[in-house]
């Protein structure tokens, strides 16, 4: 597995990946799950490239943010959102999936925010609707040694798609990925678990 990554790193390689990286002068790399893990200056200084290849490539990114850029982290996470409400607790772990719809088109931008010192289950407060792929970020604020789990399920009648897989989000780091649902018009939501303090936003992938 370990050589299908490094085939697959140096297949990125050829395409054009930033300088930082393809010389070793970054700590970024894949993970065997697909995972490009960066350093908080990489990412904003290629922020587009890295957007382009996780969105075309099927990435996630996940972005360690050190203490000295907690500040400047929030206030693009903030910039990027429009709307803000808290997710929603759910204390019986199985009946507090959203039923109201956010319709990205059509209301913006949605921002995330919840702090959960108890690790209950949390949902986003909406269903999304509305496109075709969704750019997804959040950052896990904690500065203890909680991380949390975020997953996307599509909202169907009887058992819900789960539509992205778990990625765990570690304290300080910010995971940015990108959600495909069935079509525009289909409904999903983001379930979070773990103990969290946790700001982001759910935006049209343009």
């Amino acid at each position: 597995m370990k050589k299908m990554v490094a085939i697959a790193l140096a297949a990125i390689t050829m395409f054009g990946l930033p300088a930082s990286l393809s010389t070793g002068a970054s700590a970024a790399s894949i993970t065997e799950d697909k995972v490009i893990e960066l350093e908080y200056p990489d990412f904003i200084s290629n922020e587009d490239y890295y957007r382009t290849l996780a969105k075309e490539e099927g990435y996630i990114l996940d972005i360690e943010v050190p203490e000295e850029y907690a500040d400047e982290e929030a206030a693009r996470i903030e910039e990027m959102s429009e709307n803000t409400d808290a997710a929603t607790f759910d204390l019986t772990r199985s009946q507090a999936k959203p039923t109201k719809k956010w319709n990205i088109l059509t209301d913006g931008k949605y921002n995330l925010s919840a702090v959960n010192n108890v690790s209950v289950t949390l949902y986003s407060q909406y269903l999304f609707t509305g496109w075709t792929s969704y750019e997804v970020s959040i950052y896990n604020e904690r500065k203890d040694n909680h991380d949390f789990t975020v997953k996307a399920y599509e909202n169907k009648p009887l058992f819900d798609d789960l539509i992205e897989d778990e990625h765990t989000v570690k304290p300080g780091h910010t995971v940015i990925m990108y959600v495909v649902p069935s079509s525009d018009t289909a409904a999903w939501y983001l379930k979070f678990e773990g103990y969290s303090t946790l700001s982001g936003y759910v935006a049209r992938d343009i």
